[in-house]
């Protein structure tokens, strides 16, 4: 249950009424969309509800209810001079449909229904809770996930997931407001997913599904989905600017028109910074608008749009034993030339329609994306004069839509559903890769030149039954034609290279299983095939595509009560028929043999007072390889794969004062990791961070926030790798492995001020 309240003051010295609780308006009848009714009250001087009328009418048999609903409401009186006063307002109340399965049956706020015990919705309160830079960053509260920024301030996150080693998006499928954001055949890494486009202010909830229980689940979804759902809460204009450690500074603008749901706004995002050390400096600059309209009958219609470009350096890697020995300085750089160009571009068009017992939508999505790369991992290690360094290149234009039916059926029981969809996407994609020299600052050797087109058409299916009044069992299947045309536009020996062809089927079944053991408490049993493509470049002509393919299992309790209370527990296994790893000489992840990860993950979200929020979570995972190969031992760990992950977010947001109308927020969230592996049988260094915020508002108008990141000043390590390199070209060159590693950002601070108006 949401509820958004909106008022107008009558004068400086009202306070004006707020809600303390009230019940959720659960209706039979159809709902529109987006469902929320709109209402003008007043509030006694006792905080009693004592007449309600709604602006707009949902339909005959609906508006008693919601009225009868609303005049339950409890609310704070309005206050004048120190002293209760009654107070008309008006209200805004997200209408649910009431649910006619068992209730056993549990459905995930913000996705259409549970897949797996460890699936979870983010709320805005748990995003708020602590500072968070960008939109990449409010991964970090996503159980199991492990964020790492090793190459600059811009350039996408290696992600870790549940035992994965997702690197820049290749296990983790990722949607903004209804577009993908991961990259097909992108040259710097399959699934390539750059987050800083989405302005953290303007995501309203994360839809965490680990695994691939889930029929709507395609190309990625290894680790599991993670969808951002976009909205802003604050009506009117709301102008924040910030300032902080480094030189890094903010501007942040949104707009949210008065009586409009959250869904629909207007946000844009400037963002600089000087960097923690040589060869960090970074800007960005993002706008996001999106538009939501209902009309009659139960149809909704979505627009988003959004257009974002960044540019930055990188420091790149160090070796640890230099950093420790005092010999350079710890944010020292290598190669100060290394930096980083990216751009995107989307547009969705959502059309949806809610009737009876069926609902419908169709989402076409167009992006536009593009990305200039330049690193240098090893030195003077093969070209002695004039460097390693590479520079990458990676423009892609991308359109698509996704499709999908659901409706209630009497097969079984009266209350079966059956689902169905569509999924397609297309991709153009120019890409490039040079030998550039610091010296001199030029290419002098051209690797890649190649063109590519990849294609993947997917219908899929499920159906849903409760047998004996408690257990629910659903059962879908997924069918994804994937289809892939490169071609290599350098000449070699006088000839250009021609277009090469390769196309595969990829089937997976999905099931879920729930079984009620208590009030409240469940036990859900989930299966899920799922897969990820391969890079166009690797194939030859008339191949079959070689997908990895993933077969996961899960097993685990899920207790929910309302939104008090929200925790899980879950046993997973996961095995890949292949695997990639990186290789710093070729600046890509290479295949690898067979993997497994075997864990348990667990969470809690508790909210014992409106005042109060604690969100906490843990994932161990181990990840094996389960065959021998090149790089690779029986048994052996997976490299750079995290075993434990935790991570915890409080908040507490007291009244401060009623008679000067201050409110206040403090917030803190930490961050842990251990046993990270690394090759010939290293492990890395443990992780353990704290960021905290606190803020005072002043007439929900006004607002000074303080944030700071790695709060105890820790020295730690972003990244860390093992492999060769040669940083003095005068040296002797040699072939043993060294650890390298990314000094991770030391203690910052940063000031906003934001007006809302």
């Amino acid at each position: 249950m949401i509820w958004a309240i909106s008022y107008r003051a009558v004068a400086h010295e009202v306070t004006p009424p707020r809600l303390l609780q009230g019940p959720a308006i659960e209706l039979a009848e159809s709902l529109p969309t987006p469902s929320i009714a709109t209402a003008t009250v007043t509030i006694s001087p006792r905080g009693e509800v004592v007449t309600a009328d709604l602006e707009r009418s949902i339909s005959a048999a609906a508006d008693p209810k919601i009225i009868d609903a609303i005049r339950t409401w409890k609310f704070a009186p309005a206050v004048r001079d120190g002293k209760p006063i009654a107070a008309k307002i008006r209200v805004q109340a997200q209408l649910t449909r009431k649910r006619t399965s068992p209730p056993a049956e549990v459905e995930i706020t913000g996705h259409r229904k549970l897949s797996s015990a460890s699936g979870r919705t983010i709320a805005r309160d748990v995003l708020d809770a602590a500072p968070q830079r960008s939109g990449s960053d409010l991964l970090r509260t996503v159980p199991g996930v492990f964020l790492s920024q090793h190459s600059g301030e811009g350039k996408a996150h290696q992600i870790f997931m549940r035992g994965f080693d997702a690197v820049h998006g290749q296990d983790v499928e990722l949607w903004v407001g209804g577009a993908p954001a991961n990259d097909v055949s992108n040259i710097h890494g399959q699934g390539y997913a750059d987050l800083h486009f989405v302005i953290p202010e303007v995501v309203r909830k994360i839809v965490a599904q680990p695994g691939s229980f889930d029929v709507t689940q395609g190309d990625f979804a290894v680790a599991g989905t993670i969808r951002y759902e976009l909205g802003y809460d604050k009506p009117g204009v709301t102008a924040s600017a910030g300032y902080g450690s480094f030189g890094t500074r903010r501007l942040f603008l949104a707009y949210r028109p008065e009586g409009a749901t959250p869904a629909t706004f207007a946000a844009f995002e400037s963002y600089g910074s000087e960097g923690f050390g040589p060869s960090r400096a970074a800007s960005r600059h993002s706008a996001m608008g999106q538009f939501v309209h209902p009309f009659a009958g139960g149809t909704s219609l979505r627009v988003l749009t959004s257009v974002y470009t960044t540019r930055y350096d990188s420091a790149g890697v160090v070796l640890r034993s230099a950093v420790e020995r005092g010999t350079i300085d710890r944010f020292a750089t290598y190669d100060p030339s290394q930096n980083g160009q990216s751009s995107r571009a989307q547009f969705v068009v959502d059309l949806s329609r809610q009737e009876g017992e069926s609902t419908w939508s169709v989402a076409p999505f167009f992006v536009l994306r593009g990305l200039r790369l330049r690193a240098n991992y090893t030195g003077y290690l093969q070209e002695v004069t004039r460097g390693d360094g590479t520079e990458q290149l990676n423009d892609a234009f991308t359109f698509g839509a996704t499709s999908r039916f659901e409706r209630r059926v009497k097969l079984l029981t009266p209350n079966d559903a059956i689902e169905a969809g569509l999924y397609m996407r297309h991709d153009r994609i120019e890409q490039g890769q040079n030998r550039v020299s610091p010296i001199d600052d030029v290419p002098f050797a051209t690797l890649v030149d190649a063109d590519v087109r990849a294609t993947d058409v997917a219908a899929f299916a499920a159906y849903r039954t409760s047998l004996f009044s408690r257990v629910t069992i659903e059962v879908g299947l997924r069918a994804d034609g994937l289809a892939y045309t490169s071609r290599d536009v350098q000449a070699k020996d006088g000839i250009q290279g021609s277009w090469r062809t390769s196309q595969g089927l990829c089937i997976g079944k999905k099931a879920t299983v729930t079984v009620p053991i208590a009030k409240a408490l469940i036990a859900v049993a989930s299966y899920g095939d799922g897969f990820r493509s391969p890079q166009a470049r690797s194939l030859s002509d008339g191949q079959s595509t070689p997908f990895t393919t993933a077969s996961t299992q899960e097993l685990g309790l899920r207790y929910e009560r309302g939104k008090r209370v929200e925790a899980s527990v879950a046993l997973f296994h996961a095995s890949l028929s292949d695997d990639l790893l990186f290789d710093e000489r070729t600046y890509r992840n290479e295949r690898v043999p067979a993997t497994r990860r075997l864990g348990v993950a667990w969470s809690l979200v508790a909210r014992p007072h409106p005042t109060f929020l604690a969100s906490l979570s843990g994932t161990y995972a181990r990840a094996t390889f389960i065959e021998g190969g090149p790089g690779a031992d029986e048994g052996s760990l997976l490299p750079y794969v995290p075993q434990l992950v935790m991570r915890g977010d409080v908040a507490y947001k007291p009244e401060l004062s009623r008679t000067h109308h201050l409110a206040g927020h403090f917030g803190a969230a930490f961050t842990g990791l251990h046993s990270r592996p690394l090759p010939y049988g290293e492990f890395g260094k443990d992780v353990f961070l704290v960021d905290a915020s606190a803020a005072v508002t002043w007439r929900n108008a006004v607002t000074v926030k303080l944030d700071a990141t790695n709060l105890l000043g820790g020295d730690w390590y972003d990244g860390e790798f093992v492999f060769a390199s040669r940083w003095n070209a005068q040296a002797t060159p040699s072939l043993v492995p060294e650890r390298h590693v990314t000094v991770g950002p030391p203690r910052s601070i940063f000031a906003t001020l934001s007006i809302t108006y």
